[in-house]
């Protein structure tokens, strides 16, 4: 069966999400949509003819898009969908419906896991896929080659006989390790920029070893519907194994491990970075983090197997905050955890946010204060938009916490009596005036403190430059 996994690009905002600046340009580059490639090589090894198109790098207009997807005549037609993606796929949908009414259309990803009834009434979607798609997702495919009976297929969506039926809940993957690598031979990797902001390997490609996150922050939506709270990893022997297969096949020259929390479980991190060490793989590498999952002899394990940066989510500088969205975390603990990172010489990022319900502009400054004593190598920022479906984003809506004209596909800006939204965004863009200071503060006090080479000062100030061109509001 001819089969067509899509990732879109993302919709054209609403004007009240370029007024506001509400997501600053991303340091984070596109890279092959991970998710959909494990998805797409579990249904390739059962013997079908699978096509991904990344529209993030194709950049086709909607017309253009549904040609290159009918192109090759495919029987099965599935997204991947958010909410900042959703707008176009609703009308992708259309037009394939026009063009051919017999294709089946599937829907999967955060948002159909989120709102699957929203997803499935749309007279042109056939099938929503919840949670976890590889499993779900082959068995539909089998289901509609032969015949079966798709009433059985848990985690599954649809309509039948003009009513929403959800069939049974999935259990999740246990095994990571039974899954296929992705597929990334069904993409052109060449067009990715596969560079990454800490380091100049090239070219850098990242790795996902793990799925969930045993935490409960109250602004995330992962843990109470995507993987609910759930933590599943690979063995060290399986990621290390795919790591090769990256050097030998793509000349991989840096990773990224890609997921919520790489360093969560001590047992299975030290495994990986003694397997890394054990078949000298020699490549750098960077993860994201929190900061109570990690300690000076993690660290040092960690570098000498390759890392070089971590990404925190710090979220605030004030405790009150901190407590306040179930973050779990101390701000002794950030001080704590960058010290030791410096001292290890591991480079540091560091993520806020800001505009949480509730809080000041007395919690803001202590932000900017954390941020000083701190010093971070790169600190990122962004606005508290609420996320469907996570429990802050719930209060969000109880208390009515978010102005009635910036309302857009399930996401809502806040503004409570405490901040106008006006106010959030004037706290948000002085941060980042005084993160540019405190990195510009901190790259000279290495020059002519730490007596750097001058190969490496220039190395450093070039790295500065593009990180704030790639951050820019």
């Amino acid at each position: 069966m001819n089969i067509t996994l899509v990732f879109p690009n993302l919709a054209k905002f609403p004007s009240w999400f370029v007024k506001y600046h509400i997501l600053p340009k991303n340091p984070f580059p596109p890279a092959p949509p991970l998710g959909l490639l494990l998805v797409a090589a579990f249904v390739e090894n059962q013997g079908h003819k699978v096509r991904v198109i990344d529209n993030c790098i194709e950049e086709l207009d909607h017309r253009d898009l549904v040609k290159e997807i009918l192109r090759t005549d495919p029987k099965v037609v599935a997204f991947h969908t958010t909410s900042l993606t959703y707008p176009n796929v609703r009308t992708y949908l259309e037009f394939i419906k026009e063009e051919n009414n017999d294709i089946f259309t599937v829907v999967g990803g955060p948002l159909a896991t989120f709102y699957p009834d929203r997803i499935v009434e749309n007279p042109n979607v056939d099938f929503v896929i919840r949670n976890e798609g590889e499993i779900t997702f082959s068995e539909l495919v089998k289901s509609l080659e032969n015949g079966g009976n798709i009433n059985t297929i848990k985690g599954l969506s649809f309509k039948k006989e003009n009513k929403i039926v959800h069939n049974e809940q999935r259990p999740f993957i246990e095994d990571l390790d039974s899954l296929p690598f992705p597929a990334r031979h069904l993409i052109d990797i060449s067009k990715y920029p596969r560079r990454e902001l800490f380091f100049d390997a090239y070219p850098t490609d990242a790795v996902s070893t793990s799925r969930g996150c045993p935490y409960d922050c109250r602004f995330c939506s992962s843990t109470r519907y995507m993987f609910c709270r759930t933590y599943r990893f690979r063995s060290a022997g399986n990621v290390v194994d795919e790591i090769e297969l990256l050097k030998e096949k793509y000349g991989t020259k840096g990773l990224y491990f890609r997921e919520d929390i790489f360093t969560v479980n001590k047992k299975r991190l030290f495994a990986i970075c003694d397997e890394m060490i054990k078949r000298k793989i020699d490549l750098p590498w960077l993860c994201e983090s929190r900061v109570d999952t990690v300690s000076k002899d993690k660290l040092k394990k960690m570098k000498a197997a390759g890392c070089k940066a971590i990404w925190f989510g710090c979220e605030s500088g004030s405790q009150r905050v901190l407590d306040y969205i179930n973050k779990e975390i101390t701000v002794s603990q950030i001080e704590d955890t960058f010290k030791w990172c410096k001292e290890v010489g591991i480079i540091t990022g560091a993520a806020f946010i800001v505009g949480f319900p509730g809080e000041t502009v007395e919690d803001i400054n202590k932000t900017i204060e954390l941020a000083k004593r701190i010093r971070s190598n790169y600190s990122w920022i962004r606005i508290y938009i609420g996320s469907p479906r996570s429990p802050l984003y719930d209060e969000v809506i109880e208390k009515k916490y978010y102005r009635q004209d910036c309302k857009w596909e399930g996401l809502v800006a806040v503004e409570t009596p405490d901040l106008s939204l006006e106010t959030i965004v004037k706290s948000r863009n002085k941060i980042e005036k005084e993160f540019t200071k405190i990195t510009f503060k901190r790259v000279l006090s290495d020059i002519f403190v730490m007596h750097e080479p001058p190969i490496l000062v220039m190395k450093n100030l070039l790295n500065l430059v593009k990180y704030l061109v790639d951050t820019q509001v």
